[in-house]
């Protein structure tokens, strides 16, 4: 019997979220095995920072960024994102890194979501970091949802989620 790879994973509403997250369905208890994390809807980056933990795992999956990109009022700098990156490599005690993309956007933010993805995975790549986007198939190629695919612009459908959770789940495996 082998052992699973263990992922703690780190993110904003759609990690949190049980109605549409991707986690549970990376995690089959077999081969994947989600043992722990922090996300929560709504937070940035630094906010998913403040709150991460050392996890004991293989790999730690980072979905962050969604909420780093709205209007220019609450927007984000990109060095406090990719700072926030690295604070909860650091401070979840990863062996292995994976930066996932952002989900694609209907809500007229998609063009500074994909600047922030390229951003995200210039420096991912720099650091040595496994940078991955699962969502090819939910994206059109102005990385808005394919129709059908959301319940409201940012967040997936419940199938989407799991979609992109089964995709990650090999995504992970291949990490360790």
């Amino acid at each position: 019997m082998s052992v699973p790879v263990t992922f703690a994973a780190f993110g904003a509403s759609v990690t949190a979220n049980p109605t549409f997250s991707w986690a549970p369905h990376a995690s089959d208890g077999v081969d994947v095995l989600h043992v722990g994390g922090f996300s929560h809807g709504g937070y940035r980056s630094y906010q998913v920072a403040e709150n991460a933990e050392f996890v004991d795992s293989d790999v730690t999956v980072l979905v962050i960024g969604t909420n780093d990109v709205s209007n220019e009022r609450w927007r984000v700098p990109l060095s406090t994102t990719l700072s926030a990156l690295r604070e909860i490599i650091t401070k979840s005690g990863a062996k292995r890194a994976l930066i996932v993309a952002q989900p694609p956007r209907d809500d007229g933010f998609h063009l500074e979501a994909r600047q922030l993805d390229t951003d995200i995975r210039n420096y991912a790549t720099s650091m040595g970091w496994m940078w991955v986007d699962p969502w090819t198939t939910l994206r059109t190629s102005d990385n808005k949802y394919v129709p059908g695919w959301t319940i409201d612009g940012i967040h997936p459908t419940p199938a989407g989620g799991a979609r992109v959770g089964h995709w990650l789940h090999y995504m992970i495996r291949a990490a360790k």
